[in-house]
């Protein structure tokens, strides 16, 4: 095998690699917009907020955010879109 060869096992982890790390830097512009478009008040209620084959999922701490969140999800999911100009959201989980 030549130096500019690369077997296939090394080839996956590479590619597996760069997959993993554009998952990660999705997760965090969306979570930075999320953290935008979220009032500061209902921020302090997030137990845990992540992106999940373009799913957010959020974890509060209210469930009366979580119904106000629930009834205004398309505009959410739109607002956070927008922000990146491409779709990363499809959608959310509120729990």
């Amino acid at each position: 095998m030549e130096d500019s060869e690369i077997n296939i096992a090394d080839a996956i982890d590479l590619a597996l690699a760069k997959l993993k790390g554009e998952k990660n830097f999705n997760q965090k512009i969306v979570i930075q917009a999320w953290n935008k478009i979220c009032p500061p008040s209902a921020l302090s209620s997030i137990k845990k907020i992540f992106l999940n084959e373009n799913i957010l999922n959020i974890y509060l701490s209210s469930p009366i955010l979580k119904h106000s969140f629930q009834i205004n999800k398309l505009v959410l999911i739109q607002k956070l879109n927008a922000k990146q100009n491409k779709i990363l959201i499809e959608d959310i989980f509120f729990y």
